[in-house]
C-alpha cells in the first residue's frame, strides 16, 4: 500500500546529557479501505535510535 502523503517537520532536543540533537519527524499517511486515516510517524535524528508511534 503506498502513502498518500508524506510531511516532515525540523526540530531540535536535548539529550540526557544537555547535547542539542537535531531531529526530523517524518510522518507518513494514507487512507485505508474503510476510509480511516492511518498515519505512522517516526522521528529521524542524529546519533540516536528510530522509534516509531502507531496512531
Amino acid at each position: 500500500m503506498a502513502a498518500n502523503g508524506l510531511m516532515t517537520k525540523r526540530g531540535f532536543m536535548l539529550d540526557s546529557n544537555g547535547e542539542v540533537l537535531t531531529y526530523k519527524l517524518v510522518t507518513l499517511f494514507w487512507r485505508n479501505e474503510d476510509d480511516k486515516k492511518i498515519s505512522i510517524s517516526y522521528i529521524d535524528s542524529y546519533g540516536s535510535e528510530y522509534f516509531r508511534l502507531l496512531k
